[in-house]
């Protein structure tokens, strides 16, 4: 859960230029752990996704869509629950 909450807090508070690589590389990183059993996968999901929507738009020529950062998350989580961390639970 630590790890879920420091993650939540480096996707919120990414700076312009840095959300949405902090968001790949977080949800990437949680589903990696969940994917070990570190963490409920659903519960991670969903934690990061409502992370993801708290993230404001700093471009105002490109905002993100309706639906991009969950998008993103699904994708970024969903290959890090294919690679699990090795050698069982992580913290």
């Amino acid at each position: 859960m630590a790890a879920l909450g420091a993650a939540v807090h480096r996707i919120i508070g990414a700076g312009n230029g840095q959300q949405e690589a902090t968001l790949n590389g977080e949800a990437f990183a949680i589903g990696i752990l969940a994917g070990a059993g570190g963490i409920p996968a659903d519960f991670a999901r969903r934690v990061l996704v409502w992370a993801a929507e708290q993230v404001p738009s700093y471009d105002l020529r490109r905002p993100w869509r309706p639906g991009e950062a969950r998008q993103k998350v699904e994708r970024a989580f969903g290959h890090g629950l294919r690679h699990p961390r090795s050698g069982g639970h992580a913290a």
